[in-house]
């Protein structure tokens, strides 16, 4: 029996008793209290159950691409590639070109150097005086950063000497990056730094002089030499066992001794040099001039050709290898055949040709024809030994449209597509059904029938489909809306080109060549078959703009034009024609409005509509905003501007980022809140918001930055919300009738996150006409929170209807994306004592100034998002369902239900059970009628 004592004091609770007594008792029945509340806390923590992702769902409804970007220099290793780009080391493996592993560093790499004595160690330079050293599985082994900026940088043993300004070279271990020595230098203008066997030559050129340096392996000056040459340098200089080569400004090909005289000799290929350095060894070097490249070596003062191809373009020599005791050299040679220019694509031949380095004669000889619209633009070689004793090599190229290819001697092994790590901008193509090519005549009637005929061959597919799920996509929508095409334009790549929801994959792709994509529009939508989409491309240097008509679904040119006026911006309007098809007007830097309209009642339509078309441009000259109307029409389609507002700011003023409202549904005009009141919303398409920060020169912590909200057709400036100490960068979202922002706070040194919602206090509910001239009395409510950390990118979920509540999609610094429910930014959320019984009734959420990030809700879970810059969303057939198209240097695609799928089933239903009660219940309904009908029978014959 558990007793109490002696009880002296009592406390009443609703369902017990709180009594007090002997103190050491108590005391003891705390401890055991508590230690009992320890073990329930540690069993419930562990089989609560959590919400999570099986690992056999990754890719269920999602695809993830990791890119790299522009390829910049190639290292080759037995079983991998390593490859830099802006800012990017990473390793592919050689059979795939799946990437093994990635690192992203905050400055661009300028340099990579790999040992030669050790492959496995790799030394990159990025931004000015940052190093960092890599073992071979993409481990850092460490990292430092010097005073000076790093000119150039050579291995020597197990030492890495560093170029800096005036001569001065550092000395670290490589082990662990301590400097070991620093030798000084006495104002010497030095830019190369190379190491041959113990020697080490540094390399300048200042007032028509070479300054030369050399350097024993202890890091002293052995000697120091200067060569009078009247001409600059253009290539870097090529050190051999006894002879110098470089390169002059007039493309003469030079050479010296080091070991003796230090005179220049002439080097005489019988052809202008046009391409530097491209690969040396012991004296052995190889120029390009206009139609071949020789590979040539300087051999007692003299020199001797080796080789001579034939090559018109890019050229790429392997590092000399040694096989059966003779040196072998692997030359990459490119030419371009105009004549098989057909059909938007060229062939290009590579030619693989294998040169012993003694004999000068080929030992293999293998040519590659690659078919692409784009032309090469970088190729890196490499020559093995196979393990039957012959010769094989290994070649990467990377296209002009940033296309990355790997290709050997039995033919091409992969392809990878690096321009998608630079898209300028995203749309979602809905897919035409089946029956739409045969709907542009006929009827209702024929619409019914094609309808169904739709639905059976849908079921005669489907028991097909389930069998082979990796069959090819088709170019026509499913049930549910989820099969579209993703539309993308890239720069650097001048590109356009279509990616599946489905798989990921390229389903075609046009490369502009020298005019880079500006803005595309899909003028006639995949409803109104066959879909048309207008391409307008520029080209800064030669000022003038093509614009192209395509086909979406293959990317097929129906037309293209070039014209003389430089494109700045473009609209398309919101009227179409009887045929679907939308106009669309470009703005050049004139400010003249060009008309593109496909049909004549297209181009009729604008016409009338002409007066109440405005646009409105930012002048960063002027440091203003200006809104501007249609005029008069100039010419046939083209039409003059005069500017109708002004919005001037002051010169610490900038503008930093603007948005506007998306074509989107709007399913309700109001909003209903607590005891059943209605909130007007305040719906105008031509809103804007502009946010500026105004600088300090005194003192960057006293900015501040304002929120605009303008009326771009009137130019009325409707409401402005100020943030003093606040700093960019600001990432806005618009939808509806509010605004979600995101800034920094430099005074509580904290993001913040803050939703603007407008309202009308007073609205005619009967009228059928809202002008923007009309003065509209507004009821402006906002909320801030203090945001975790800093974002990205900011985006909202959109639906076909518009009846689904919408989640804010917020783009991490991590590289994650998450999703966040409106009600948690609400700028309606009271505080916790003001919170209303009609409240928690409409479940308004109580204030809590601090935002929490829920991991539950990252949609992208562990695949981060390197350089993330922008979210896309768009609708699909089923209202609960958008897709969403996160972008930056990698690519991710998924599905969201901010409101759950409440119109499918979900996808793990367990369909076999309900077949199977379904065929239970049939069965036991038919035995017991039968039995019934049996029972009764037997009853009458009694």
């Amino acid at each position: 029996k558990k007793q109490i004592g002696q009880v002296e004091q009592v406390f009443f609770r609703p369902d017990e008793l709180i009594v007090s007594g002997n103190g050491e008792r108590i005391k003891r029945m705390h401890q055991r209290w508590r230690g009992f509340s320890l073990l329930l806390t540690l069993i419930t923590s562990i089989i609560t159950p959590s919400l999570c992702l099986y690992k056999e769902d990754v890719g269920a409804i999602d695809w993830y691409k990791k890119q790299i970007g522009q390829v910049e220099q190639v290292f080759f290793r037995p079983d991998e590639l390593i490859v830099s780009g802006n800012g990017v080391l990473a390793s592919l493996h050689l059979r795939n070109g799946e990437i093994s592993w990635r690192h992203t560093l905050d400055q661009k790499i300028r340099s990579v150097i790999q040992n030669l004595e050790h492959s496995d160690s790799i030394l990159t330079i990025s931004g000015e005086n940052a190093i960092h050293f890599w073992n071979s599985k993409g481990g850092l082994v460490w990292d430092a950063t010097t005073s000076q900026e790093i000119l150039d940088a050579t291995w020597r043993g197990k030492q890495i000497l560093l170029l800096l300004p005036g001569g001065s070279v550092e000395v670290r271990s490589s082990t662990d990056g301590k400097v070991t020595k620093v030798l000084s230098g006495e104002q010497g203008h030095y830019s190369q730094i190379v190491s041959v066997g113990d020697r080490t030559f540094m390399f300048g050129v200042h007032n028509s002089q070479i300054e030369v340096r050399i350097l024993n392996a202890d890091s002293t000056i052995a000697s120091d030499r200067t060569i009078d040459h009247t001409h600059a340098l253009r290539s870097q200089f090529v050190v051999g066992s006894k002879d110098v080569v470089f390169q002059d400004e007039t493309g003469a090909l030079l050479a010296f001794n080091f070991l003796s005289t230090f005179n220049l000799n002439p080097i005489n290929l019988n052809a202008q040099s046009l391409n530097p350095n491209l690969e040396n060894t012991d004296g052995f070097s190889a120029r390009q001039s206009l139609t071949e490249v020789t590979a040539f070596k300087i051999q007692d003062g003299k020199t001797v050709v080796l080789h001579r191809s034939e090559s018109t373009n890019e050229v790429s020599v392997s590092p000399v290898s040694n096989h059966n005791g003779e040196d072998y050299v692997g030359f990459a040679t490119v030419t371009h055949h105009e004549a098989k220019l057909h059909h938007g694509h060229l062939n290009s031949r590579v030619s693989m040709e294998i040169v012993n380095l003694k004999t000068g004669t080929v030992d293999r000889y293998t040519p590659i024809e690659i078919s692409s619209e784009s032309p090469l633009d970088k190729i890196f070689l490499h020559r093995f030994n196979k393990p039957d004793g012959s010769h094989g090599f290994h070649a990467v190229a990377m296209l002009k449209d940033l296309t990355f290819l790997m290709f050997s001697d039995v033919g091409m092994r992969w392809e990878r597509e690096e321009n998608l790590a630079y898209i300028t901008q995203v749309e979602f193509l809905p897919l035409p059904a089946k029956i739409s090519e045969n709907l542009q005549d006929g009827g209702i009637f024929a619409r019914i029938r094609h309808r169904f005929s739709s639905q059976i061959s849908a079921l005669t597919n489907w028991v097909p489909s389930i069998s082979n799920s990796n069959s090819q996509v088709e170019n026509f929508k499913d049930v549910f809306g989820f099969r579209q095409f993703i539309l993308v334009s890239t720069f650097p790549g001048n590109s356009l080109q279509a990616i599946s929801t489905v798989t990921g994959k390229t389903i075609w792709k046009r490369y502009f060549g020298e005019f880079s994509p500006s803005q595309f529009f899909v003028t006639r939508p995949c409803s109104h078959f066959p879909p048309k989409l207008l391409a307008v491309t520029t080209n800064q240097i030669r000022k003038s703009t093509q614009i192209f008509w395509l086909n979406p679904l293959d990317g097929q040119i129906l037309e293209q034009h070039e014209f003389s006026w430089e494109f700045r911006h473009g609209v398309m309007t919101p009227d179409m024609d009887s045929h679907g098809n939308h106009a669309v007007a470009l703005i050049d830097f004139n400010l003249k409005v060009h008309v593109f309209a496909e049909t004549e009642e297209s181009r009729e339509i604008f016409a009338k509509k002409a007066k109440s078309f405005y646009f409105h441009v930012e002048d960063s000259r002027e440091n203003s905003l200006k809104g501007y109307a249609l005029q008069n029409q100039g010419s046939t389609d083209v039409y003059d501007s005069n500017l109708v507002w002004q919005i001037p700011f002051s010169s610490s003023e900038k503008i930093i980022a603007s948005t506007h409202s998306p074509k989107e549904q709007i399913n309700s005009a109001a909003r209903i809140v607590a005891e059943r009141k209605v909130l007007q919303k305040y719906l105008n398409k031509n809103l804007i918001s502009v946010a500026t920060e105004k600088f300090n020169l005194k003192s960057s912590w006293e900015n501040s930055v304002n929120i605009h909200l303008i009326d771009s057709i009137t130019g009325k400036i409707l409401t402005t919300l100020q943030h003093k100490n606040s700093n960019g960068p600001v990432h806005m979202v618009q939808v509806e009738n509010w605004v979600a922002y995101h800034l920094w706070n430099s005074k509580s040194h904290s993001f913040e996150m803050t939703l603007v919602e407008l309202h009308h206090s007073d609205l005619d509910w009967n009228s059928e006409t809202y002008s923007s001239y009309d003065r509209a009395q507004l009821n402006v409510s906002r909320q801030s929170y203090t945001f975790p950390m800093g974002i990205r990118a900011l985006g909202a979920t959109q639906t076909l209807r518009g009846i689904t509540h919408k989640n804010v999609l917020v783009g991490l610094e991590s590289g994650q994306v998450m999703t966040l429910s409106r009600a948690w930014i609400d700028s309606r959320r009271p505080s916790l004592n003001e919170v209303t019984q009609a409240e928690r009734e409409e479940g308004v959420i109580p204030y809590d100034p601090n935002l929490q990030i829920f991991p539950r809700n990252f949609i992208n879970y562990y695949q981060l998002i390197s350089d993330l810059r922008g979210i896309q969303v768009g609708t699909t057939s089923l209202e609960s369902t958008s897709v969403v198209l996160a972008y930056g240097r990698d690519l991710f695609f998924t599905r969201v239900a901010p409101s759950n799928t409440f119109d499918i089933l979900n996808s793990d239903f367990n369909y076999s059970a309900l077949v199977l009660t379904s065929v239970t219940l049939l069965v036991v309904t038919l035995a017991s009628r039968h039995i019934a009908a049996k029972r009764d029978l037997n009853r009458q014959w009694r």
